[in-house]
């Protein structure tokens, strides 16, 4: 889809796709290895496909405590980046679509990609043919009933339209996954982002600053923290 091409990887847009994907890697592989250390008490090997992988850094982060790695994308020009580290392990692909036999799977996550979905039982269904019987599912996507999001009213920074089409809450996510999946912890969400990087989403200052915000934001840039995103993390299993 167009709106996910490289523009949407750089945006220069306030509220609009990412502006720091690229160039934020080491932040996105330390907030991976946090969710990996969550998933512990789940699953801790086997093959493991990212629905939405963009440049691939969650599989990075798996392969290396072992994991088998595969991730789909809708994005052309994100596959391409990530296929320059794995190869045809990466696919342009939407989960119904994606080119795996049933029961291929023992772990699907996918992070910041379930409020795109246009029929998310469908991507439920779809998630549930490919795990093995027990296998383990890792959703994270906004809540719109978290602290942010009620602090934030209009004004919260998931509100993307059209990017974002569904907006889901624990009850709301709890009958999606019934008769599919036993859902086995819910939590909040959390990132490593740099201080600019926040200061630009809470204030959605684009990726060209008034010229008097500009050195503040180059000092801030070197703070990284780990910061409650409004997010929810569902843990579930496949019945």
């Amino acid at each position: 889809m167009r709106r996910y091409e490289s523009s949407y990887f750089n945006s220069a847009t306030p509220g609009q796709g990412y502006d720091e994907y690229l160039n934020a890697r080491d932040n996105w592989l330390r907030t991976f290895n946090r969710r990996l250390d969550e998933a512990r008490p789940y699953i801790t090997a086997g093959r493991v496909l990212d629905v939405g992988c963009g440049a691939g850094y969650f599989l990075e982060a798996a392969s290396q405590r072992g994991f088998d790695p595969y991730g789909i994308d809708l994005s052309d020009f994100i596959v391409q980046v990530a296929q320059k580290k794995f190869g045809d392990r990466i696919q342009q692909a939407t989960l119904e679509s994606a080119p795996f036999p049933a029961e291929h799977f023992d772990f699907i996550t996918a992070f910041d990609t379930f409020e795109h979905i246009y029929d998310p039982l469908a991507f439920l269904e779809s998630a549930s043919r490919l795990l093995k019987p027990g296998g383990v599912m890792m959703i994270t996507t906004p809540d719109c009933e978290s602290g942010l999001a009620r602090l934030s009213g209009r004004h919260w920074v998931s509100f993307k339209i059209p990017e974002h089409v569904f907006y889901w809450s624990p009850p709301t996510i709890r009958q999606a996954m019934k008769h599919r999946f036993k859902v086995l912890d819910m939590r909040s969400a959390a990132q490593y982002a740099s201080m600019s990087f926040l200061v630009r989403r809470l204030f959605r200052i684009g990726t060209s600053p008034a010229p008097f915000l500009q050195p503040v934001l180059n000092i801030v840039s070197r703070i990284n923290i780990y910061a409650d995103n409004g997010s929810l993390t569902v843990f579930a299993s496949r019945l």
